[in-house]
């Protein structure tokens, strides 16, 4: 490590030169959903659209208060993701009430929704979505904690928690990452 940074700036701008032109092209994708994924890593808004898929529901606009996704069967679904980096798995975590009560005051009336969901990404790629009914409560159901991290999501997962089955519904996206992906590689618009 004894060149000089300056030295070795060119590969680094050639690569997010690159990140910037799919990252662009994702937005304008996810922009004909109805979307708006502006200057943040679009992880939040893809989240929306993985629920969607899974519950053959629609997105709703984001001034909707309370609520990202309306089911196929009316349930009405609160969204939010969890990104882990697998070297620093405890570092990040979701709460109870920033998803099931207005702007997150534990003591502030519940969301108007059904479902919330936590979309899990792991080293930036789809891991699983986790379902928790929006009850008045001060923890996650099953976890019986306030903030919720990659250990429980992995626990959930591995179905390492009694009573999950009823009242937690587990959806492994790890399969997602590589079919999927490796599917629409082809879809990225060529180096202009």
């Amino acid at each position: 490590m004894n060149e000089r940074t300056v030295d070795r700036y060119e590969p680094v701008f050639h690569a997010f030169g690159e990140y910037l032109k799919v990252l662009k092209h994702l937005v304008e994708v996810m922009g004909s959903l109805g979307l708006q994924t502006t200057n943040v890593d679009p992880y939040a808004s893809f989240a929306e659209v993985l629920v969607a898929r899974e519950l053959g529901g629609t997105i709703q606009r984001a001034t909707n208060a309370g609520f990202d996704v309306i089911a196929e069967d009316g349930t009405k679904v609160q969204v939010k993701s969890l990104r882990i980096d697998s070297n620093k798995r405890l570092a990040n975590g979701r709460g109870w009430y920033e998803g099931t009560r207005i702007k997150g005051d534990p003591t502030g009336p519940l969301l108007n929704a059904h479902k919330y969901v936590i979309v899990v990404y792991l080293d930036h790629s789809p891991y699983c979505m986790l379902m928790f009914p929006v009850q008045l409560r001060d923890s996650f159901p099953v976890l019986n904690v306030k903030v919720m991290n990659f250990d429980h999501a992995r626990g959930l997962l591995e179905g390492r928690y009694r009573g999950a089955e009823g009242s937690v519904r587990v959806i492994d996206l790890r399969n997602f990452n590589s079919e999927r992906i490796r599917a629409c590689e082809g879809e990225i618009p060529p180096n202009t």
